[in-house]
């Protein structure tokens, strides 16, 4: 079990795990550091169309979400989000309401603990490479409550 869902509390019956797998690999992505988590965002979680809408824009399709991690870090050096409790909005979990905590290092050295709240759709998948009626996240707006780190 990853460390992002370990401590969840998922509603009984409405989530597939195939959707709790999205939910798992966008926030592990988030975490990453790596130069192509935007591009593998947009390729592994997102359909083809999704709008992404985070503290720090709003990103549409999958060119615009592929970019959506450049400047991820520049004031970052460490990010670990967690999912806490989730929420469907229907019978078949594709509206969900999740709540979580994210806690990341600074370059200055500072930290910053902070709670967040994500709304997300989650719809069939229209890329290519992923496998025919696979969930993938339509739309996603993260609502954070300290969203850009204090650089002193």
């Amino acid at each position: 079990m990853s460390y992002v869902t370990k401590e969840a509390v998922w509603p009984a019956n409405a989530v597939q795990q195939a959707v709790q797998d999205i939910i798992v690999r966008f926030y592990e992505l988030a975490d990453c550091q790596e130069s192509d988590a935007g591009a593998q965002m947009a390729a592994r979680v997102f359909s083809r169309n999704a709008t992404l809408i985070t503290p720090t824009g709003t990103f549409k399709g999958s060119s615009e979400i592929s970019k959506s991690r450049d400047n991820a870090w520049r004031a970052v050096s460490s990010r670990k989000h967690r999912v806490l409790r989730v929420f469907a909005g229907d019978d078949s979990g594709s509206e969900l309401v999740i709540l979580g905590t994210v806690a990341m290092g600074l370059k200055n050295g500072s930290s910053l603990d902070s709670q967040f709240a994500c709304h997300i759709a989650v719809v069939a998948s229209d890329q290519d490479d992923a496998e025919p009626g696979s969930p993938r996240l339509g739309f996603m707006q993260v609502f954070a409550l300290d969203s850009e780190p204090q650089i002193t």
